[in-house]
């Protein structure tokens, strides 16, 4: 089994100094996610894969991506696995399966920084909480953005009340006034229907 990536210490691992893309999958540490300061970066592909050979699997709800500002050249951005369902060989090799078979898990973002990213032109965000979406001033460069929103809600059986949340909410998409160049928006909330659910 190979190393875990913590991406902040990536520059540990190979010369990231000339970097332009980089995608990283199956691979990345749940101990931080602060994000690495590469100043030559132009592609990032992110997915927080969840498998059986994780000693780990709940990170710390503290715990959040973050640190956009350290690619101050990034033009594009691609962020998948936020939120993840558990292996069946994992659950029982964590003994949570206890509480049932239908497990899952959350990785918050911190976008609080991510303004400053005056080439950042497209985003791909496949399935984040649309509470994250809060920390967001605007996307003065963003031409592209493609998101899709989910909340957890009592039909995700959370492990307490207090992670409930009452669905997207206006304030959460506020950046969106503030992003002047935005041409092209995908924005799916929750799960699209399929045809049992509208015909019955």
């Amino acid at each position: 089994m190979g190393k875990y990536v913590i991406l902040k210490d990536l520059d540990k691992l190979f010369n990231t100094n000339n970097l332009e893309f980089l995608r990283l999958g199956d691979c990345i540490a749940f101990d931080n996610f602060q994000l690495p300061k590469i100043e030559t970066l132009k592609y990032l592909k992110l997915d927080f894969s969840i498998n059986e050979h994780r000693k780990k699997i709940d990170p710390s709800s503290k715990l959040e991506v973050n640190s956009f500002s350290n690619l101050p050249n990034i033009d594009t951005l691609d962020i998948s696995g936020l939120y993840v369902t558990y292996p069946s060989e994992l659950s029982r090799n964590e003994g949570i399966n206890n509480f049932g078979t239908d497990r899952w898990g959350v990785i918050n973002v911190n976008f609080n920084d991510i303004h400053k990213l005056n080439k950042l032109k497209k985003i791909k965000i496949s399935e984040i909480k649309g509470s994250n979406l809060k920390s967001i001033k605007s996307l003065p460069a963003v031409e592209n953005l493609k998101i899709k929103l989910f909340n957890i809600t009592k039909d995700l059986n959370p492990d307490e009340e207090k992670y409930i949340e009452n669905g997207v909410v206006d304030h959460d998409l506020k950046f969106l006034s503030g992003s002047k160049k935005l041409n092209k928006l995908d924005l799916v909330i929750g799960d699209l229907p399929c045809k049992e659910d509208m015909y019955g």
